[in-house]
């Protein structure tokens, strides 16, 4: 609200707390528009690559340090088949020569490409490792799967990744070879369905993916030293076509230490079946590996259970109160307020091991996750929620601030949309993809940001700034508490769309430096925004301390 006159007799509205990031929730009535919000707030509109700082100024999310093409499995991509989805994605690491060796080490990336080819009539997929040894990143196809099975439509179904160790031989006396483990398969469940491991156990020299388990579908999790798999079945439901019911509760795990049988691999993986709760028969859609004792799984509907103890043989406990995931899967997250998971039309949610769980979206759209022009794929686990120190990504783009419980957007969602995320070996950067690609957005679809490099420009649009409600006021002041170096616009739009633009020179990155210019802006319940851009082509956008509007009242607003 107004602080005291200066001694200009000018009265003003300062921001000083961008902490509440962006607030947007409307109930769908006014999506993506401005709506009543605490000053300092911000829309989701024109608000990306910034975050408030813990003293509540407003600062640069991490740059992108490094970008990566994807491939294209075939020569035509992009002319007839329509699409590309990305339908996983994965880093691993360490990998590399001895610490000596000037190359260092470095993440293996893992994508799943899915897409019809050109006549059709197969829905392909092709399983990618991209290795980021040399300058020049080297692409190996680890596997590639032709399936007519629902070939005629997109229908995405995205695929998970775990890591493990698998022995060959002496599996209770020597350790295993670490392995990435991803699934894939088409919808529908009825052919072509795959758990992958790279490398083969008992050939980790051989750039080449095996099957590890047979005629079996479904996400992969580990958990106690095992390799899991929430198997995906088709449940009869009477006689009529399409009289069926999709689930993901007959649970199959490989033995510790997971071996390997080299003469009949797809046995790794065992057919136990095991179903935990049979209340809600409808499926999980979120799980996550809470400790080596306990396993929390999110039911479609019903709430969820805690299996504790040995997997094989575990004490189940119901959780009711726990918010289910609506009919849509998402990825979850370990993090430091839990685990964390997507509702469908029902935001995020975090359990702690209490018997309920907490939403932590309350200001946004409870769809604001769902991907743009995206499909929004009931049984599927299309959405992802990614730890990243004490923030957490989710699909398209978000990032939640633990630390004020507030949420932000990675990139400017005009350029880049991220579907998937993957940590990297270093604790500083993270990798990102969109949900699909074709001929020009496969250049650069893969980005790494990094926390230790600032954005090099943000922008920042809040709410009106309710100074007024029944007097038209004239803005004749600006003035900006900045640091670093470089420029920082500083915009009042009225609701008329008429606007005025200030624009800061910063040069001070030591201290902060307050600038104050004239400007003229008249109205009532004025926006403001904020472009922050750092100096040459690559500095820091400089941080906001504070901004403030120095105005005086006129005359009664003019109903409109």
């Amino acid at each position: 609200m107004p602080d005291a006159p200066y001694a200009d007799d000018l009265q003003w509205a300062t921001i000083t707390d961008f902490s509440p990031g962006i607030r947007s929730r409307s109930r769908e009535v006014l999506a993506g528009h401005a709506i009543p919000a605490p000053l300092g707030s911000a829309q989701v509109t024109n608000t990306f690559r910034c975050i408030s700082l813990p003293t509540g100024g407003l600062a640069p999310l991490p740059a992108i340090d490094k970008v990566f093409d994807l491939p294209l499995p075939v020569a035509d991509a992009g002319t007839s088949l329509g699409y590309f989805n990305i339908d996983g994605f994965f880093a691993f690491g360490p990998v590399g020569p001895p610490a000596a060796s000037a190359s260092g080490i470095v993440d293996d990336l893992f994508v799943i490409i899915e897409y019809l080819d050109s006549a059709g009539t197969h829905r392909v997929a092709t399983y990618y490792r991209i290795d980021l040894i040399t300058i020049t990143p080297t692409v190996d196809t680890l596997k590639s799967i032709s399936s007519t099975q629902n070939p005629t439509a997109e229908q995405y179904r995205a695929s998970s990744f775990t890591v493990d160790r698998m022995n060959p031989t002496s599996p209770y006396l020597t350790p295993g070879t670490p392995v990435v483990v991803a699934d894939w398969s088409p919808p529908g469940f009825a052919a072509d369905q795959h758990i992958w491991a790279f490398p083969a156990p008992n050939a980790p020299s051989v750039t080449a993916a095996v099957d590890i388990a047979s005629a079996m579908a479904g996400r992969v999790l580990g958990h106690q030293g095992r390799i899991l798999v929430f198997q995906d079945v088709t449940n009869a439901f009477g006689a009529n076509s399409g009289d069926e019911i999709p689930t993901n509760e007959q649970l199959n795990f490989s033995d510790p230490a997971n071996s390997y049988n080299t003469a009949s691999p797809t046995s790794t993986i065992g057919t136990q079946q095991e179903v935990f709760m049979q209340e809600y028969p409808n499926g999980y859609g979120a799980f996550g590996s809470i400790a080596a004792g306990e396993l929390f799984l999110v039911k479609n509907q019903g709430g969820g259970l805690i299996a504790s103890g040995d997997i094989a043989n575990p004490t189940i406990t119901r959780l009711a109160g726990v918010t289910s995931t609506g009919g849509v899967g998402s990825i979850a997250a370990s993090t430091p307020t839990g685990l964390v998971y997507y509702s469908r039309n029902n935001g995020v949610w975090s359990w702690n091991g209490a018997d309920s769980s907490t939403k932590i979206s309350d200001f946004l759209e409870d769809d604001f996750v769902h991907y743009p022009n995206g499909p929004d794929v009931v049984i599927s686990f299309s959405y992802q929620l990614q730890e990243w120190g004490d923030w957490i990504l989710a699909t398209n783009g978000y990032l939640y601030d633990t630390n004020s419980s507030a949420w932000w957007r990675l990139d400017d969602p005009s350029t880049y949309v991220p579907q998937w995320y993957s940590r990297s070996f270093f604790a500083e950067s993270m990798y990102a993809v969109p949900m699909r690609i074709n001929n020009t957005t496969k250049v650069g679809a893969v980005r790494r940001y990094n926390r230790l490099k600032p954005a090099h420009s943000f922008s920042w649009q809040g709410h009106p700034i309710p100074v007024s409600l029944e007097r038209v006021i004239d803005v004749t002041q600006v003035v900006l508490l900045a640091q670093g170096a470089g420029t920082i616009t500083v915009t009042l739009t009225n609701l008329d769309g008429t606007s005025q633009t200030e624009t800061f020179t910063i040069t001070n990155a030591s201290q902060p430096q307050r600038l104050r210019l004239a400007t003229y802006a008249q109205g009532y319940n004025l926006v403001p925004s904020i472009v922050s851009t750092g100096s040459g082509g690559s500095g820091s956008a400089p941080i906001v301390h504070s901004v403030g509007w120095g105005y005086s009242v006129t005359q009664d607003a003019v109903a409109t």
